[in-house]
């Protein structure tokens, strides 16, 4: 019996139980956050209020059930015909508590 190809290194660095989908999100919207930091060089107290503002409206807007019920028919969209992998990928929508944690930590920093 042959044994299965080995796996690439970035396929098992990306399957790391601290790097899934739900730490990836939240990676993904601090690392934003820090991109507006560095680019936003008028930092006023009401610059720094609308940014944390909008981070934590990001924060209670993504767990509404409107909005979840929308991300999901969204993800369930994908066409039959669309590669297994896009399809796979759709199906972790189930991982958006990713961007509430990262938009409500981010909102707390601010």
């Amino acid at each position: 019996m042959e044994l299965p190809a080995c796996t690439g290194l970035m396929r098992r660095i990306l399957k790391h139980p601290r790097l899934m989908h739900h730490h990836r999100l939240i990676a993904l919207v601090v690392a934003a956050n820090l991109v507006l930091l560095r680019c936003v060089h008028d930092m006023t107290p009401q610059t720094l209020a609308i940014v944390a503002q909008a981070n934590f409206m990001l924060a209670v807007v993504v767990r509404q059930h409107h909005v979840i019920n929308f991300l999901y028919w969204l993800a369930t969209r994908a066409p039959t015909t669309w590669p297994l992998k896009l399809r796979w990928t759709l199906a972790k929508v189930y991982h958006f508590g990713g961007v509430h944690v990262g938009a409500a930590v981010s909102g707390t920093l601010w």
